[in-house]
């Protein structure tokens, strides 16, 4: 299995922490996967939760019980990598910027998966609005009897939003089938 690599957060973090060492493992992709997860599961926690108009409470807590199980795994992560650095201050400067990293990207990712999915329903609001505004103008054809006993020959125009369709006559009439 590949391992995840975010390469200029790898090599900026062994940069900050000055280590070369093979056994050293950077965990700048943990916690930037880790951070992307929680946001995303967040959020559409949180979107469900105020579709079903539960408490706005209830949403803070879902968000930071995800992004605190992010934070303690890095924690995790930056302390089982600890254990291959050969300083304190190299220790310190990991831990500095792997606070730092999950500051930046727990900002990011929040606001990109909020607005993505904002984005998403937007058009799949706007896909339907067009589908049931534009409707098929399939042609069939059909007859209209009226009450004086004549009939008119009609053709299918369109259908609308509430799924109503309509006709039009040869004598350029509307007529609504609903």
């Amino acid at each position: 299995m590949k391992k995840i690599s975010l390469n200029f957060l790898n090599r900026f973090e062994r940069f900050i922490v000055k280590s070369h060492e093979d056994a050293y493992v950077p965990v700048s992709a943990s916690i930037a996967s880790g951070v992307l997860a929680a946001a995303v599961v967040g959020i559409v926690l949180v979107f469900l939760l105020q579709m079903f108009n539960a408490d706005s409470s209830l949403g803070v807590a879902v968000l930071g019980t995800a992004f605190g199980a992010v934070l303690l795994y890095a924690a995790y992560k930056v302390y089982k990598a600890m254990a291959y650095l050969p300083t304190t201050g190299a220790k310190l400067k990991l831990a500095a910027y792997a606070l730092v990293l999950y500051g930046i990207t727990a900002f990011v990712f929040f606001y990109l998966v909020m607005w993505a999915l904002i984005i998403v329903l937007m058009v799949g609001v706007c896909l339907l609005i067009l589908k049931y505004a534009l409707g098929s103008s399939g042609g069939k054809r059909g007859r209209v009897y009226y009450s004086d006993g004549t009939s008119e020959e009609v053709v299918e125009d369109g259908t609308g939003i509430c799924g109503e369709t309509y006709y039009k006559s040869e004598s350029g009439r509307t007529h609504v089938e609903p």
